[in-house]
């Protein structure tokens, strides 16, 4: 699995979303390496790393936690955008002695719906009869309520090396997760980043979240869809930051 380090501290994992890769932390990294050692991979299928075949994300999570321990990381917090949240939710769920705090950054700890899990299935069925042009064509200009176009266009420029194989295949892992609500009720320091206009995780289900997390920081961008570390840079680094000082 490719990944970059950055700074040194007490170790954060940072996970990319679905059809992105590492660089979606760059304008939160700098900051953040001051204080922390930074570990930022390409989830297995994306940027540089090769897909796994017959995964799901407690798959990925088993992958990750091979990688840092033979970075010899033992204990560290673990943020993830999205998909990314997924699998920080699949890694404390396997490793809670490892898992010093998590965060969900414009992602969820609820199963998909019926309405979600039928959207997945037509992804599945696009990419598989047509290939991922058609998907991607549009796929990052949705994820934005500000249409950020030098953003997109980088976004979308890295999303053509993406083959047809990785998109499936998390479409399916991510249909198939299971709920891991139970986790917010625990008394381990977490993070819930909301985009008040994010399509992908409604605000309605972020403001479930809060309702039922303990011990959790819990933040709304306002002029936010589902990208915060584009759309609102310093209010997410700020709440990162101040969520770290009191989660270590």
């Amino acid at each position: 699995m490719h990944y970059y380090e950055k700074g040194t501290g007490f170790p954060l994992l940072l996970l990319h979303g679905y059809c992105e890769t590492g660089s979606v932390w760059k304008n939160v990294e700098e900051s953040l390496s001051t204080k922390y050692r930074l570990i930022i991979p390409d989830l297995p299928g994306f940027g540089k790393s090769n897909l796994i075949s017959d995964f799901n994300l407690e798959d990925i999570a088993v992958s990750l936690n091979d990688l840092i321990s033979k970075l010899g990381v033992s204990e560290f917090i673990v943020l993830g955008h999205s998909l990314g949240g997924y699998i920080a939710l699949a890694m404390e769920k396997l490793y809670p002695k490892c898992v010093k705090g998590f965060g969900l950054i414009h992602s969820t700890a609820f199963e998909d719906n019926e309405e979600k899990k039928a959207g997945r299935n037509q992804v599945v069925k696009i990419v598989s009869e047509k290939g991922p042009g058609l998907f991607l064509q549009n796929f990052y200009q949705n994820l934005f309520y500000q249409q950020i176009e030098e953003v997109i266009g980088d976004l979308q420029q890295e999303g053509k090396q993406i083959k047809g194989e990785s998109i499936i295949a998390y479409a399916k892992a991510m249909r198939d997760r299971p709920d891991s609500s139970d986790l917010l009720k625990s008394e381990k320091p977490k993070l819930v980043v909301a985009g008040v206009k994010d399509g992908a995780v409604p605000i309605e289900n972020s403001r479930r979240m809060k309702g039922i997390a303990n011990n959790c920081d819990y933040i709304e961008l306002e002029n936010t869809g589902h990208m915060g570390m584009f759309e609102e840079p310093e209010a997410l680094l700020s709440g990162i930051e101040s969520f770290l000082d009191r989660a270590i």
